[in-house]
């Protein structure tokens, strides 16, 4: 019977979000009762190792609301055709008509609303049951104002008793003030309830998504259903709405100074439903857009993850010190303590990221690409052919390849040991210095590829780069996060802006190198 349609980020927008937001889908998801409806969220832009924001808040969601929410992510790789020309971070018009394209076609209506609205049915009935029977037409309602203090005070979690607190506050508190709009729409703010018939959305081409700025795409899709329909419906009579008020903190939505779409081009001077420039795109329709379900988490993968790859439980706790004087050169990890901290930073990511492996340490590499392929990466962990030998890998195995195919990836990870998972040291064999001496090249080369891409930056996590000369690496080419000792990980991005060149002048230093030593030895050999 009805999609309800809403949007977000996980970013804590606003004060208190977790909070508001979980009230918000938890009391949605009791109104609704019809075996067809669902709750539509649209994560939009939320970074890539980032969960989405119902993800992150799970726990706080009732079983039936984890049930009814379709998530839907939107990646950044999306946002950025629009980065250029949007002071925002999530575009509204687009997030909802994602959802919109995707909602079930068994439900007749769509509801555009926001996730800080908690509804109330006055006769005791479920939403559902409130408008199953309405004639054709688009519907609104006035919106109430909850403080804050108040919202703050709930249960998220008791969604009945929510309801039926708001309900009594309203008229307890005076808080039910109907608010009218101007002429476009009977309401003030009419964004945060708009049941639209859903075939009408289709036929008018969703909401507008140029309009990229902020502000009245609610008047906007109002203004379009007119040529539709003559009349605006109230469902005031069967069911008020109660926003969960959240203007301690001034968004980059309501600062005054902030940039709005026009009006007048948007609102006033709109002539007609449909929008036929947007016609064979809207909602993203030529991208495959992830969606996630709450019933099997990312998390849950993690965990198969994990126990799929580590067999065997651990015996005695591990034992590790860090201390510069003592521990120079001899730190040292094992794969099974570090794969846990490793895929945490992976988990998120886009199921057909490219990863790129530098390293011949081939516990941690199984290790890691057994737990990968458990949550579902659809791409073999890259590796260089010229180094695939030290893995135990043919170069015809799946994910060996040429080196520029490999530098084209969008994770790098550098292993920092040698081959048995040894700290690197001036004691080294020849063969763990070779190791050594391709990992800082290949380090160089990516650090030379980053500054001359225009792209957005490309992850670089590097393993067991502490205590060690691959730590000055870190520190002097990168902007990376202070991560504890214990996880031996050290990841974050190329530091822009500097001279390019690195692989070159190394190239430079050995080849003066090798001539003094070819020099010392031919002096040496005359002398004798």
């Amino acid at each position: 019977m009805i999609s309800i349609v809403l949007y977000g980020r996980n970013d804590n927008y606003g004060y208190n979000l977790h909070k508001r937001a979980a009230l918000s889908l938890n009391c949605m998801a009791e109104v609704l009762s019809d075996p067809d409806d669902e709750i539509l969220f649209v994560d939009y832009n939320t970074d890539n190792d980032f969960p989405t924001f119902p993800e992150a808040i799970q726990d706080t969601l009732t079983e039936k609301a984890q049930r009814l929410l379709r998530v839907f992510r939107v990646r950044p790789a999306i946002h950025a055709r629009w980065k250029s020309v949007t002071h925002l971070f999530t575009l509204e018009p687009l997030a909802r008509n994602v959802a919109v394209r995707r909602s079930n076609p068994n439900n007749r209506f769509i509801l555009s609303t926001n996730t800080d609205m908690i509804f109330v049915p006055r006769r005791g009935a479920s939403l559902t049951d409130l408008v199953r029977d309405l004639p054709y037409g688009y519907y609104g309602l006035p919106r109430f104002e909850i403080p804050e203090t108040l919202w703050e005070g709930l249960d998220r979690k008791d969604a009945r008793g929510v309801i039926e607190q708001v309900g009594k506050w309203g008229w307890s508190f005076y808080l039910n003030e109907i608010v009218y709009g101007p002429p476009h729409d009977k309401f003030d703010a009419p964004g945060d309830f708009q049941l639209i018939e859903r075939k009408d959305l289709f036929a008018i081409d969703g909401f507008d998504e140029n309009m990229l700025l902020g502000w009245h795409v609610d008047l906007n899709i109002a203004k379009r259903l007119r040529f539709l329909r003559d009349n605006d419906c109230d469902l005031t009579g069967s069911c008020f709405g109660y926003h969960c008020d959240h203007t301690r903190q001034a968004t980059p939505m309501h600062k005054s100074t902030s940039p709005m779409n026009d009006f007048n081009l948007f609102v006033e001077s709109v002539r007609e439903a449909t929008l036929v420039n947007q016609r064979e795109t809207w909602g993203c329709a030529g991208d495959d857009i992830e969606e996630i379900s709450l019933v099997r988490p990312a998390s849950r993968a993690y965990l198969g993850a994990l126990e799929a790859a580590i067999a065997e439980p651990l015996k005695a706790p591990l034992e590790a010190g860090y201390e510069f004087t003592q521990y120079w050169d001899r730190i040292n990890y094992d794969p099974r303590h570090v794969l846990p901290f490793l895929l945490d930073l992976l988990v998120c990511e886009p199921r057909d990221l490219r990863i790129a492996y530098f390293g011949g340490h081939r516990a941690m590499f199984d290790l890691l690409r057994v737990a990968l392929r458990r949550v579902a990466f659809e791409k073999d962990i890259l590796v260089c052919r010229e180094s695939a030998a030290r893995l135990g890998l043919a170069p015809d195995d799946a994910g060996v390849a040429a080196s520029d195919e490999v530098f084209g990836a969008n994770v790098f990870i550098f292993d920092c040991v040698t081959i048995n998972g040894d700290a690197v040291s001036n004691e080294m064999s020849a063969s763990d210095a070779a190791l050594v001496d391709d990992l800082i090249v290949s380090f160089y080369r990516f650090v030379d590829d980053e500054r001359a891409r225009p792209a957005p930056p490309r992850r670089v996590v590097m393993i067991n780069a502490i205590e060690n000369r691959f730590e000055e690496l870190v520190r002097k080419y990168l902007d990376y996060a202070r991560t504890p000792f214990s996880t031996r990980l050290r990841h974050g991005f190329v530091r822009r802006g500097e001279k390019q060149g690195l692989l070159e002048a190394r190239k430079q230093r050995r080849a003066r190198r090798d001539l003094r030593t070819w020099m010392m030895s031919t002096a040496t050999c005359q002398k004798k």
